[in-house]
């Protein structure tokens, strides 16, 4: 599935040709605010932090390091799993799906943020910020 956002200069491309002289193929249509919306939000990646932390919460014994190690693998593996399997061909959209992982774990709350000291985190911030963002990064051009 390719989730690359589309939009009105994506449209104008297909002027470029396929092989054997026909147009390549094309979106028929510029996504919208909602389409953004959806695409913009790694959800499979959001889920997976969610699995993860529960386990890591329900675990008796886990080194402080590890819900950070484990945070910042899937920081790291989201804009490879972007490209490689949702199909993601533009940057821009790479790093705003990126940093929506990065809001959404910290607006979840609990491990490893929940360990940061209050100037760092509270609660209200990511309760704040995760709507702000979410509402927001549709409106970015990704041309």
């Amino acid at each position: 599935m390719n989730r690359t956002i589309i939009g009105p200069n994506d449209l104008l491309s297909a002027d470029l040709h396929a092989g054997g002289g026909r147009p390549a193929p094309r979106a028929a249509r510029v996504d919208g605010y909602v389409d953004k919306l959806l695409k913009l939000v790694p959800a499979e990646v959001v889920a997976l932090w969610v699995s993860l932390r529960g386990i890591l919460a329900a675990a008796q014994q886990v080194p402080a390091w590890l819900p950070w190690a484990a945070f910042v693998v899937l920081l790291a593996l989201t804009p490879w799993y972007l490209v490689r399997v949702a199909k993601v061909a533009k940057p821009r959209q790479v790093a705003m799906c990126t940093g929506a992982f990065l809001v959404w774990a910290y607006s979840l709350g609990g491990l490893p943020f929940g360990s940061l000291p209050a100037p760092y985190y509270l609660p209200v911030y990511g309760a704040v910020l995760l709507p702000l963002y979410t509402f927001v990064l549709p409106l970015i051009p990704m041309e």
